[in-house]
């Protein structure tokens, strides 16, 4: 039997999905599921609006890269089109039955967060992190993460619960460009590739990353899937012309951030050092 997913709630934003619970291999997590199915995309894209389970997962996973932390997540695979889902009838929604993917995040629960001005101010260390990596929409919307005290000291983390929008956008069920960087482009993005080579960062886990390393790293991204449960190689799951926009979008959006990068400390130039967050030993359940 494969996964079967008990829908309990309706849309929490804008996009298909809703809170659910998930049964998988003989045991069963609280979590939220969403998909696209629709395109707003105007010009010329290799993306596709099945495939925005994917991005979103993409998009954690670059972030984790970054030493952010989020909840636990899953590209949900429905190739044979075993999932079934079950209540959707009684919150008035459409059957999302059929589809090839969902991404699925678990909810964390029974965990105590932290105060509002903690949360607050480790949301800005992070925004340099997430604004190199085109992750928008997050601050003052606590919603989309949750700030945790850590059990052994004083300390708290954000976990990220929804990242909202990354290289694409994906509202009211339709994927869109957030952006105007142009298309991708083999000569340029090499050029872009060999100017990022010569900056590293310093990530929230004190691990020095170069950032042409972090854009190539994108073709060997592995990310956890359920049915089955495994790590998928990104290149499995997309196709190259997908892989190379989404590194095309992250290497000029990087290459434009080199400036806020330096002024936020976190470049690698010089002396330059970064003030880190305190790692954190509590991983959400």
């Amino acid at each position: 039997m494969g996964v079967v997913i008990d829908i309990i709630s309706g849309p929490r934003g804008s996009n298909p999905g809703g809170t659910c619970k998930v049964h998988s291999l003989g045991s069963s997590f609280e979590g939220y599921f969403k998909y696209c199915y629709g395109m707003r995309i105007q010009g010329v894209s290799s993306f596709f609006a099945s495939h925005q389970p994917i991005y979103e997962a993409t998009t954690f996973q670059l972030v984790r890269e970054l030493g952010l932390k989020t909840t636990d997540f899953y590209v949900l695979l429905n190739r044979d089109k075993q999932v079934q889902f079950r209540n959707w009838r009684q919150f008035r929604i459409h059957d999302p039955s059929g589809r090839d993917f969902y991404f699925v995040s678990r909810i964390i629960q029974n965990l105590q967060e932290c105060p509002e001005d903690k949360a607050n101010s480790l949301i800005r260390q992070a925004s340099p992190y997430l604004n190199s990596i085109l992750v928008a929409d997050i601050i003052g919307k606590r919603q989309n993460y949750k700030c945790l005290q850590c059990s052994s000291s004083q300390s708290a983390e954000i976990f990220y619960l929804d990242l909202g929008c990354s290289f694409v956008y994906a509202k009211e069920g339709y994927l869109s460009l957030p952006h105007k960087s142009p298309p991708y482009d083999s000569r340029d993005f090499r050029a872009i590739l060999r100017r990022l080579s010569n900056y590293s960062i310093i990530s929230l886990r004190k691990k020095t990353i170069n950032l042409e390393e972090l854009v190539e790293s994108i073709q060997t991204l592995h990310l956890p899937t359920l049915n089955p449960t495994s790590n998928v190689s990104l290149s499995a799951l997309l196709s190259t012309d997908e892989i190379n926009e989404i590194q095309s979008y992250i290497a000029h959006n990087l290459l434009n951030s080199i400036s806020s990068l330096r002024q936020s400390g976190i470049l690698l130039n010089g002396n330059n050092s970064l003030n880190l967050i305190n790692d954190c030993n509590t991983e959400p359940k």
